[in-house]
């Protein structure tokens, strides 16, 4: 199985890693992507979600990708951009774990909607749907409303990864308008261990493809400190689960993570440290950060596994700023540079932030996201 076109992959997390970049398409060929489009995936249309508390000015869509077998059903949840989306990148969200949920991510962290009490569904002033098309995927089978339809929801860090790369298959052709765009890789903690693995697995496949990577040990928490009985609930309305097209007969309620994918969960790589040499000699940018305050993935840790590259520092230790929601300058933390001859490599803090840094510094973040999107410096 090949996927032909050119992508720009970008993990971000606690753990990162970035791709890049995309080609154009004639209008020929839109028009014709777009036929294909509306044939394939209308019946996964968002039409409205319950407890929504503003009109979206965008379309989303929610479904079933399969694994590598019809036995895997992996669910995804797909948001498109705000204003032109035919032209903006496309943004994979993996969470961590191994066991957690994205629509963690969706619905506390980065999507454009933040579930508050109610439950209710309030904007997000900070969605990365303002950067460009966002695909949450739960993986692997067991985790949300992804299932295995013999009840099998073992998993390993290569099984993950299969599963996920044909299920972005499966989704391109479902959606075959992105095949052509700039694609980023982003996942959170134990998505360090995802996003590699999946990048790899698609640079080997002959995917044109600009990456960057993410830090060696990056295992999530099981303990999500926040009141999660919020979206726990939201998600398990049977209005909701018709809305997001989550038919009677998956077999289980969602929760956060999944004890049982956790406990039978096989680790294969606890050094990442071959796969991220091998995606800087691939020409890979590979961009890291880390909350000051992540007690879980220190940011000393991620800076100690970049130095064991033994790269080349091209800039020293900098502080980077941004902008507050009070139009004041901020310190947002520290980065530097390092590089494997002509690719780079980048390290970040995020000032005052913890283990979840889109929820605790969502300004920060959004800071950095755009300027690597935009090409720009971190400063």
């Amino acid at each position: 199985m090949h996927l032909k076109s050119a992508m720009l992959f970008f993990v971000w997390s606690h753990c990162l890693s970035l791709i890049s970049t995309a080609t154009s398409q004639s209008n020929s060929t839109q028009t014709e992507y777009l036929e294909i489009r509306s044939d394939l995936n209308e019946s996964d249309r968002i039409v409205s979600l319950p407890r929504l508390t503003v009109e979206p000015s965008f379309r989303q869509y929610s479904g079933f990708l399969e694994g590598a077998t019809p036995n895997i059903q992996l669910h995804y949840w797909l948001v498109e951009a705000v204003g032109n989306h035919s032209g903006a990148p496309l943004f994979l969200w993996l969470n961590g774990g191994p066991g957690c949920s994205s629509l963690f991510g969706h619905l506390y962290e980065n999507g454009p909607f933040i579930v508050k009490p109610g439950p209710n569904l309030v904007r997000n002033p900070y969605s990365w749907n303002l950067l460009g098309n966002v695909l949450y995927l739960e993986s692997p089978a067991g985790v949300g409303f992804s299932y295995a339809k013999d009840g099998n929801t073992s998993a390993s860090d290569d099984t993950t990864s299969l599963h996920n790369y044909h299920a972005l298959w499966h989704f391109l052709k479902k959606f075959p308008a992105y095949k052509n765009r700039a694609f980023y890789i982003t996942g959170e903690s134990y998505a360090g261990i995802y996003v590699p693995t999946l990048a790899l697995r698609l640079l080997n496949d002959g995917i044109d493809l600009d990456l960057r990577g993410d830090e060696e040990e990056c295992v999530e928490t099981k303990t999500v400190c926040d009141d999660e009985s919020l979206y726990t609930e939201w998600l398990n309305m049977p209005e909701v689960r018709v809305a997001l097209h989550v038919d009677s007969y998956v077999p289980m309620n969602w929760t956060v993570c999944s004890d049982e994918v956790f406990d039978n969960y096989t680790y294969e790589y606890y050094d990442m440290s071959s796969h991220y040499k091998e995606l800087l000699s691939m020409e890979v940018p590979i961009v890291m950060y880390a909350g000051d305050f992540d007690s879980v993935v220190n940011h000393l840790g991620v800076l100690w596994f970049v130095e064991r590259l033994h790269l080349n520092i091209t800039h020293d230790l900098r502080g980077w700023k941004y902008t507050d929601n009070d139009g004041k300058i901020q310190l947002g933390g520290f980065y530097q540079t390092f590089n494997s001859k002509d690719t780079l490599l980048r390290y970040a803090t995020v000032r005052a932030a913890g283990h979840f840094v889109p929820t605790d510094q969502p300004a920060a973040v959004f800071h950095l996201l755009t300027r690597f999107v935009n090409g720009g410096d971190f400063s």
